[in-house]
């Protein structure tokens, strides 16, 4: 009687085994577009020495401890995956203390607070600075402003 309850917990324990690294391994292939924004590693350029010099650029001063900074870089990955053949986009974040060009860009621009957007045209020139601006509609003003035209998609 005691041998067959062994047996019976064994092949539970090995069924439970089975279905959870089933779901790890389902889970581990299954990636959403925006995975990475969600570990502050989204895929933009992150030195103004790599942007596109014919294109307008904005510049994204953020931290990973700051969710509207989350809210803020999500809006604008959205905005870049439709729109992201008129505009440049730059990180800047205040959690690498070691990247100095984050650090000049933090000075140039007088930045005190994240989130912060940093719009600047084809020549380098400040168009605007907007702190605290995360949202969909915040953003799309800017890049409006920027001369983003979002009558026309990638």
């Amino acid at each position: 009687m005691k041998k067959k309850y062994i047996v019976i917990l064994i092949m539970i324990i090995v069924i439970i085994a089975v279905t959870a690294s089933t779901r790890i391994l389902i889970n581990k292939n299954k990636k959403d577009k925006y995975d990475a924004i969600k570990y502050g590693k989204a895929e933009f350029v992150t030195s103004m020495k790599d942007i596109n010099k014919d294109l307008p650029t904005i510049i994204l001063f953020k931290s990973a401890m700051v969710k509207k900074s989350f809210y803020a870089e999500r809006n604008l990955k959205f905005l870049h995956d439709d729109y992201g053949n008129q505009f440049n986009i730059v990180h800047a974040n205040s959690d690498s203390l070691d990247n100095q060009e984050a650090i000049d860009l933090a000075k140039k621009y007088d930045i005190v607070g994240v989130p912060t957007l940093v719009a600047l045209d084809r020549n380098g020139k400040l168009i605007e600075k907007k702190e605290d601006v995360f949202s969909k509609e915040g953003i799309e003003k800017i890049l409006q402003d920027m001369g983003v035209n979002f009558n026309e998609k990638q």
